[in-house]
């Protein structure tokens, strides 16, 4: 028997609920989580000698599911590897989340051993959500394909910001990658969150050059929305949730600071939003991915980001939603070998 081998933890319900579904259609699955039972082998002088991975699975008993250990033969009990990248650990505060750090980077870089050792088929593939998580490569492929992108400049030159804030005038600031940043030794603060900003010219001129050439972060002309939308992409098919971010005044300009408000609603996704999407997950290679996208006051659709793994489970609590479905209707695909992405 093969199986879909699952690198993600068993608590994340963007891989509970696919696979429930998945299961109910007869697709074993089996979950190596690096935080739990995970014993792994290989011997890379000797590939004659059988690779093994022990492992946990889930199994249904009456009503309620179990957690088995099971021991897999590699490659050849493993169909596909689907790596869900979530961050495991986020925060260094303890011994504990020291050993997490450590077991979740080796068995990282293992499972990466196994799928190069053995040629092991992967979604989304490990080498293009590496050049897709940076911004940059998602903004470049996103007008190669057609969408609208914001006017936008990645800089930690103060000359340069000032200029392209006289250019365009109403202007946000965001990071580049870092969202959350670690509270210091002495725990003197919390950890900070960074979500995006408006900027003026008067706080650039005010700000030292040294204190700004610390972190290079993006510029971007400011978009007046309507509204804006998570889209979950994956090959063909797309679902859509719309996000009433300016009927908020915590969340207007980034909804992320409202995001516990009622301002989520599915929607019906147009024909632009799932041919874009398609395109763009096409040129990236990747099979699926999360857009975050906007609807400006006159209808026009514009390309935020593409988070090859992002979130989308909170819309759909209960894990039969739409979302799940669309995920294990194209896994299986994958799996039987009749997935595609059209152009």
């Amino acid at each position: 028997m093969k199986y879909l081998l699952i690198y993600g933890g068993l608590d994340d319900a963007h891989v509970r609920f696919p696979e429930r579904i998945l299961r109910q259609k007869g697709i074993p699955c089996a979950f190596y989580d690096p935080l739990r039972l995970a014993r792994v082998t290989i011997e890379p002088l000797n590939m004659g000698i059988e690779s093994e991975i022990f492992i946990e699975t889930l199994v249904l008993s009456g009503n309620k599911e179990n957690v088995n250990a099971i021991r897999l033969s590699v490659p050849e009990q493993i169909s596909w590897i689907w790596i869900r990248n979530k961050k495991f650990v986020d925060f260094i505060e303890s011994s504990s989340d020291q050993w997490a750090y450590v077991s979740v980077n080796e068995h990282t870089n293992f499972l990466k051993s196994l799928i190069n050792l053995y040629g092991i088929k992967n979604f989304n593939n490990i080498y293009c959500v590496s050049s897709i998580k940076h911004k940059a490569v998602q903004m470049s492929i996103a007008k190669e394909v057609g969408y609208m992108v914001p006017k936008t400049l990645i800089s930690s030159d103060k000359n340069k910001i000032i200029s392209f804030i006289e250019k365009y005038n109403d202007i946000i600031v965001k990071p580049i990658s870092v969202n959350f940043v670690p509270p210091p030794i002495d725990r003197s603060t919390s950890f900070a969150t960074i979500m995006t900003n408006t900027v003026t010219k008067e706080e650039i001129l005010r700000a030292s050059s040294e204190s700004l050439a610390a972190a290079p972060a993006i510029y971007q002309k400011r978009i007046e929305k309507a509204y804006e939308i998570r889209l979950a992409a994956f090959g063909n098919d797309a679902v859509a949730y719309r996000i009433d971010s300016q009927k908020t005044q915590a969340g207007e300009l980034d909804w992320r600071r409202a995001q516990y408000e009622d301002i989520y609603a599915p929607m019906d996704v147009t024909g632009e939003m799932c041919e874009l999407a398609r395109r763009f997950l096409h040129a990236s290679g990747l099979h699926y991915g999360i857009f975050d996208l906007i609807v400006d006051t006159e209808g026009q659709l514009w390309f935020l980001e593409c988070n090859a793994d992002g979130q989308w489970a909170w819309l759909e609590r209960h894990g039969e939603g739409p979302v799940a479905e669309m995920f294990a209707r194209n896994i299986s695909r994958i799996i039987k070998g009749t997935f595609e992405i059209s152009l």
